[in-house]
């Protein structure tokens, strides 16, 4: 997560509306060896369906369009929700 921060608050600077869901369920890899772990015990399809989750309660809440990005793993979540999600766009 501390790596998100900083970009999340570039968006929000440029004015849109960030969420960030919590994938790893308050889990926090201190290092290297735990983020591998963390990530290679991921429930990918658990992960798609928060953050389809997370696209609808920003619809429910007013928000016009949806976007998402990811980077690494991440990427591969974000096509995920992408299609798994209509409330991406």
């Amino acid at each position: 997560p501390r790596e998100v921060i900083p970009h999340a608050s570039v968006l929000v600077r440029a004015g849109y509306r960030v969420l960030i869901p919590d994938l790893y369920k308050g889990e926090v890899g201190a290092d290297v060896e735990e983020a591998h772990h963390l990530m290679g015990n991921l429930d990918f399809p658990g992960a798609v369906q928060d953050i389809c989750h997370a696209a609808a309660f920003l619809k429910e809440e007013g928000a016009l369009k949806v976007g998402i990005i990811g980077w690494c793993m991440g990427g591969a979540l974000a096509l995920g929700g992408l299609t798994a999600s209509s409330d991406i766009d």
